[in-house]
């Protein structure tokens, strides 16, 4: 199959296959992963190469791994955004991902923004039920434009020029993002543990990471005051002819404002599971691995069940506490660094049933929580306003930025006489 990711190069230029212009070795699996430096080299993992030095992995014996060197160009093999292209840095390729080989003598840079230019296509064309993969045949059929290597040099300048300036407004609006993450955080922060009157009498909570607490707030655990319920082994095969298929959230349907039910896998469940394990309008899913401790609403009812990648948070019969404050209380622990504290580990965090229950959990009477459910989503609303706007311009400047890759790397703008200009024709955006 054969795949040419533009109908429209330059007329003056050749193209060939990717294969024929490239070689790639995959990585492999690590026997035996670390957490200490000490001679040893870093496990690159998509999240240290995008910049997040949080949790680093190395390995001591590295003689029989692919060794990458800074800059050198990998390709992310397997997973959910398989068909990225990412710059090295020094360290051992990663099992789901393949470092790529020049055959020839080509403009590293200008080949760069041409791999970039090829991501939709490999992205699209994944293949595997499970976890989705690149297509070999795919990738090594994509025809490729080649221009003179001094023409490479130009558009390489030309894109590097224009990029730069690009990212620096997608730097800045970023930034205006995260000044907005840290402006809810706040406000969710005093809110659930202060209450909403300033002059209200305080106690020692007696737990060291919280402080002082309104005397009249509860001090209660998660179990106390909700029904906490684990979600379902996978089960991709009936155990009883009356078992049924149904649709399942796990942890990457979560986010903290939303469901995303467009990627639904299915699995069998018993009768009883299908009773114990159905969702209800109101409860509280809360994030067992991964993420941990991100959590959501179901904020409307549908037919859905869940893993136990998950652990639903439910209102009791006559209960003291609602769900929408337990989920903004879990915000607070989670953006403080508090869940890390309690699933307590450096390595592969596991925020278990028993954790949950196990958590403190602070609150006042429900006319109370009431009056600050009411105060911070009033006060929460204009926030999310502004961040719908900022996200709306930031893909502009991304889809800007991508278009203008592709008309560079295939000739649709001709860039010989390219002279450097003020960034005033893309503030507009």
């Amino acid at each position: 199959m054969e795949i040419t990711f533009t109908n429209r190069f330059k007329s003056r230029w050749n193209y060939k296959k990717f294969k024929f212009l490239f070689k790639y070795q995959k990585g492999i699996n690590p026997k035996e992963l670390i957490t200490s430096e000490k001679d040893s080299k870093v496990y690159l993992t998509m999240d240290y190469l995008r910049g997040n030095n949080e949790k680093l992995f190395f390995i001591e014996d590295y003689s029989n791994y692919v060794l990458v060197k800074e800059g050198e160009i990998l390709l992310l093999w397997d997973g959910s955004n398989a068909g990225e292209f990412i710059m090295g840095k020094d360290g051992v390729l990663s099992s789901t991902m393949a470092k790529l080989f020049f055959i020839n003598n080509n403009n590293n840079k200008y080949y760069w923004y041409v791999l970039k230019s090829m991501e939709v296509i490999l992205k699209n064309f994944t293949i595997g039920m499970g976890i989705p993969h690149i297509n070999s045949n795919i990738l090594n059929n994509i025809l490729l434009p080649i221009p003179n290597f001094e023409e490479q040099k130009l558009i390489a300048d030309f894109l590097d020029y224009k990029t730069a300036q690009i990212d620096e407004l997608i730097e800045q609006k970023e930034k205006l993002l995260e000044l907005l993450e840290e402006k809810r955080i706040a406000l969710i922060t005093k809110a659930v543990t202060k209450g909403l009157n300033p002059d209200v009498k305080m106690k020692p909570s007696g737990i060291d990471w919280l402080g002082d607490i309104p005397e009249h707030f509860t001090i209660s655990k998660i179990n106390y005051e909700f029904y906490i319920k684990l979600g379902k082994m996978l089960q991709p095969e009936p155990k009883d002819e009356n078992d049924m298929i149904k649709p399942y959230l796990r942890a990457a349907n979560i986010f903290w404002d939303k469901i995303d039910t467009s990627d639904l896998n299915e699995m069998y469940f018993s009768p009883k599971e299908l009773n114990d394990l159905k969702l209800q309008k109101g409860d509280l899913l809360i994030s067992e691995g991964g993420d941990v401790g991100r959590s959501c609403i179901c904020e409307y009812y549908f037919e859905m069940y869940y893993q136990n990648a998950l652990i639903r948070a439910r209102n009791l019969n006559n209960p003291k506490s609602i769900t929408k404050y337990l989920y903004y209380w879990l915000y607070f622990l989670k953006m403080s660094g508090n869940i890390n504290i309690i699933c307590n580990t450096a390595t592969i965090s596991h925020y278990t049933a028993e954790k949950v229950k196990a958590t403190p959990f602070i609150f006042p009477d429900l006319k109370e929580q009431e009056k600050i459910l009411c105060y911070i989503e009033n006060n929460l609303a204009p926030l999310k306003e502004l961040e719908l706007n900022i996200n709306e311009a930031l893909e502009k400047l991304k889809e800007y930025r991508s278009a203008l890759i592709t008309a560079a790397v295939t000739g649709k703008i001709d860039v010989r006489n390219f002279k450097p200009e003020n960034k005033n024709e893309i503030k507009r955006i």
